[in-house]
């Protein structure tokens, strides 16, 4: 059997067990009480950290941040009852004081709620609209390069939940933030978190760094980017491009640039275990991230490698603020022409942009810090009673 072969058998196993875990999960509703009572909460994301035996699972945050978002709510007071966000057989047996739904829930339980609960939308995503018409946008642009139509990966329900919230409370930039302008909602910003917060990290030998670059996301691939990334490093023969993520899981993508793939300075590592001394290699060898991703709700494989000083090349829709990186727009000329800038920095500014962008990730997009910004946006929420007025607002805490 191939590798491309083992690789696909052992991707649709991992997603039978997922779809087996998910369903066994979907109903499930873990309750936790709180030493003094203020009342009741309700939580819909993901209560699967609850059920993990041994570590949280950190291929993705909102596992760890949907159990802090509860674990908040009881320490203020609340007794909290966490479900899944697509528990479609929910519906309030207790009167809540505070719900927190992270997409599906508000527009089908809102009717049930008293008057003067408060009710927060967790947005972890650009607005369902922008995020779908920038994946399809992204496919005809392909289609138009290449000739071939690709299939959309990234398709999100629809969902209006900000419009029965008093306010929302986002992960990402303004960016993201403003794509759900037209409910005319005050939205508050908290840093989305990374696994760990201590990276090893070691100064770069920026002779080699500037000329080795990463590509470091999920599924979705024309979504996140990787086809102007490929186009673009296929011209870009003396740089090096390492790809972090699940290329084999599509097959129609991987045949279409199976060329590209195949190039001796395009290095394809496929899912990595970010945890793992080969990664973290990796990481303080090369200089930049290159990551034009068309919606994003924190950009989470950017910050991440951020910690270990890793330059980021982004689109703002990748919902990174890279105020020591570079804005890229979404072709492969844009692509091109930053990265070509970048490589050619000197060593001294280089070096700096590495050390502001590490400061600035270790400062912010951590695990404390996610707790701290997102207790004390909680407080200042339930303070004002969630009397924001109308109008949509920005605001950033940090």
């Amino acid at each position: 059997m191939s590798t491309y072969n083992y690789r696909i058998l052992k991707t649709k196993v991992s997603k039978i067990y997922r779809r087996w875990i998910d369903k066994l999960l979907a109903n499930r509703i873990v309750t936790l009480y709180p030493k003094k009572f203020e009342g009741r909460a309700l939580v819909a994301y993901f209560p699967d950290a609850f059920f993990a035996r041994g570590e949280i699972p950190y291929h993705h945050t909102h596992f760890w941040e949907s159990r802090e978002i509860a674990m908040i709510c009881c320490e203020m007071g609340f007794v909290t009852d966490v479900i899944r966000w697509d528990n479609y057989s929910f519906y309030p047996m207790n009167s809540y004081d505070l719900v927190i739904d992270v997409r599906m829930q508000l527009p089908r339980i809102a009717y049930f709620l008293p008057e003067n609960c408060i009710k927060i939308q967790h947005i972890e995503t650009a607005y369902y609209k922008v995020n779908n018409r920038g994946e399809m946008r992204r496919l005809k642009m392909l289609e138009k390069r290449k000739g071939v139509r690709l299939k959309p990966r990234r398709q999100m329900e629809a969902s209006e939940a900000l419009a029965y919230a008093d306010c929302g409370i986002v992960l990402g930039n303004e960016f993201t933030a403003r794509s759900y302008e037209n409910f005319e909602k005050t939205i508050l910003r908290v840093p989305i978190s990374v696994p760990f917060s201590f990276f090893p990290f070691r100064l770069k030998d920026w002779n080699l760094a500037r000329k080795r670059f990463i590509w470091f996301g999920s599924g979705g691939l024309v979504h996140k980017g990787l086809d102007l990334v490929l186009e673009a490093f296929a011209l870009l023969k003396d740089l090096e491009l390492f790809i972090c993520g699940p290329v084999y899981n599509e097959s129609d993508f991987y045949s279409l640039y199976l060329k590209e793939l195949s190039l001796p300075n395009i290095h394809l590592l496929d899912w990595v275990d970010i945890y793992s001394t080969e990664f973290i290699e990796l990481l303080n060898s090369v200089g930049f991230i290159v990551f034009p991703s068309v919606s994003e709700g924190g950009g989470g494989s950017v910050v991440h490698v951020m910690h270990a000083g890793v330059i980021p090349i982004v689109t703002e829709s990748a919902s990174v603020d890279a105020y020591w990186g570079y804005k890229v727009k979404d072709s492969v000329e844009s692509v091109i022409e930053t990265v070509l800038k970048a490589s050619s920095a000197s060593k001294d500014e280089l070096e700096y942009r590495s050390l502001k962008t590490r400061e600035f990730a270790c400062k912010y997009f951590t695990r404390c810090s996610f707790s701290y910004h997102f207790r004390r946006t909680l407080a200042h929420i339930l303070d004002k009673g969630a009397s924001f007025g109308s109008g949509y607002r920005f605001i950033n805490f940090y």
